[in-house]
């Protein structure tokens, strides 16, 4: 039974069942100046607070009028006054609030979360009620898992409820990371959400900016990892079914990017990620080929993320998607089987064969600078003569340090016999050292005669400089000489055995 009463306004109170945290301050304003002109239009819609402390009357509807009355300085309220359950007060709060165009997304989400648990009401049958889809019903639902930065962003008015939708999509970790510092830099940001703005094509210091809800979404879709575990069923209700289809089959799962390898951001050294060369789709669809070794991929980053399709990924082994490289390494294979493996060695024939390799590097690096070293005497005098020559040098890549260090007679093999004060004789006796190509007058070279110098000073002179990378690169060609000798002698014993006469039957 509804009645009408005008009730003091001390004996109304706001309902603390109502979602409604946000008012609009210069909306009230309005409505209050609109109160003090024209009365009050529209009855409040209350019910009594029976056996309550305070006593009086709960706002079931008109919770804005009444404050609105308030800042007006009316006395009291005209209202309807019913019995009321809490389930009906709870449809009644939020079914009027949801047609309230100044409805906050998070406000707008608590509403529903508070139909769901005290009105029974799931989110189809919500999104029946209110007149509006399934999908945004849910979307608002989300926003309540915002971490509070996003919220304040959110509330503030700095983002969009498309901005939100997109960051309570990603775990708390995650969302702070594309919230970042919000820090504004001439190198940039270091979140997905912010951008530094520009005039004229110039980052504004200090200055930033939200990117688009695209742009954003292409972040995360770069730089946050779907793992198979993560997945919501709601937003990929074919994903959840595949992966779950494959925990009951017990089917291997294996994250895969249509990129060529994973975007940085999104990278996990833990969990190996197959790159678009490395799969092929297995499962009848988009013209594809099943077979029997596919397994379950799940797209963890990049374009498709979160989708979950059979995959092939067995190079080795599947005719079907990897025909040439399964029969190369069926090849490869056999002819393992047919060679026999080495003998292995004692630890005692393991070292000395390593001190032989050892002592035979020492050799050759020693061999190699006594053939080098009259053209670092010529290089060396070389960087004295300014002009085309210096620019020679420069040109084939030898570091600024280097030339310093060739300039200031620092310049040489790190051996006690060959200090550059031990050679001056031999250095004032090169009075005008040739380079390689012919130099043109004046302080211009020609292309030809640069790539020389390039070849001459960066293979030979830059090597002495650089001993570390001389002794890897003489450890590999000691490495190539032992195993060509090696190959050498297993094709003449080969060889031989091919050669080598049958014994002749032995006469009955």
């Amino acid at each position: 039974m509804t009645t009408l009463a005008v009730i003091p306004i001390e004996q109304l109170h706001e309902s603390p069942l109502n979602p409604r945290k946000h008012y609009d301050p210069e909306g009230l304003k309005e409505l209050a100046a609109s109160l003090r002109e024209t009365g009050q239009l529209e009855a409040l819609l209350v019910r009594p607070m029976n056996g309550r402390t305070a006593g009086g009357y709960e706002i079931a509807s008109g919770h804005r009028r009444f404050r609105a009355a308030k800042l007006a300085g009316l006395t009291q309220l005209e209202a309807k006054v019913q019995d009321l359950d809490d389930r009906a007060l709870i449809e009644i709060l939020n079914i009027a609030n949801l047609q309230r165009h100044d409805l906050t997304p998070l406000d707008e989400a608590a509403g529903f979360k508070l139909l769901m648990e005290k009105a029974g009401y799931d989110v189809a049958k919500l999104a029946a009620r209110i007149g509006l889809s399934v999908k945004y019903v849910y979307d608002r639902l989300k926003l309540l898992q915002l971490i509070p930065a996003g919220r304040k962003l959110l509330e503030d008015g700095t983002i969009t409820a498309g901005h939100a939708i997109l960051l309570a999509r990603l775990g708390p970790t995650d969302q702070q990371r594309a919230i970042g510092s919000q820090t504004s830099s001439w190198r940039g940001l270091d979140g997905g959400l912010f951008e530094t703005e520009e005039a004229d094509g110039l980052p504004l210091k200090d200055r930033v900016k939200p990117r688009s809800v695209r742009e954003l979404a292409t972040w995360i879709h770069d730089n946050v990892r779907m793992t198979p575990e993560a997945t919501d069923p709601f937003l990929f209700p074919e994903t959840a079914t595949v992966l779950a289809q494959a925990k009951e089959d017990q089917d291997k799962v294996v994250h895969i990017t249509y990129d060529y390898r994973v975007p940085d951001g999104a990278r996990d050294e833990k969990n190996k990620t197959y790159g678009a060369p490395s799969w092929k789709r297995a499962d009848g669809r988009e013209r594809s080929k099943k077979c029997d070794r596919s397994v379950i991929g799940h797209v963890v980053a990049g374009l498709h993320q979160g989708e979950a399709f059979r995959v092939c990924v067995n190079k080795h082994r599947c005719k079907v998607h990897w025909r040439t490289e399964a029969l190369a390494y069926e090849r490869r294979e056999k002819t393992t089987k047919t060679t026999a493996a080495p003998k292995k060695q004692s630890s005692a024939a393991v070292a000395a064969e390593k001190a032989e390799r050892e002592s035979a590097a020492e050799r050759r690096r020693a061999a190699l600078e006594d053939e080098l070293f009259p053209e670092i005497v010529k290089a060396r005098t070389a960087t004295f003569l300014t002009g085309v020559k210096r620019r020679a040098a420069q040109l084939a890549g030898v570091p600024e340090d280097a030339l310093l260090a060739m300039e200031g007679g620092d310049f040489w093999p790190q051996a006690a016999d060959r200090q550059s004060t031990e050679h001056d004789d031999e250095i004032e006796a090169v009075v005008q050292p040739e380079l390689p190509g012919k130099w043109s007058k004046g302080y211009g070279v020609r292309p030809k005669d640069a790539k020389a110098a390039r070849h001459w000073l960066g293979l030979k002179l830059y090597l002495v400089l650089d001993t570390a990378g001389l002794d890897e690169a003489l450890d590999r060609e000691l490495e190539a000489a032992i195993k060509a000798a090696l190959k050498a002698e297993q094709a003449a014993a080969e060889k031989k055995a091919e050669k080598k006469p049958a014994k002749p039957k032995r006469k009955q």
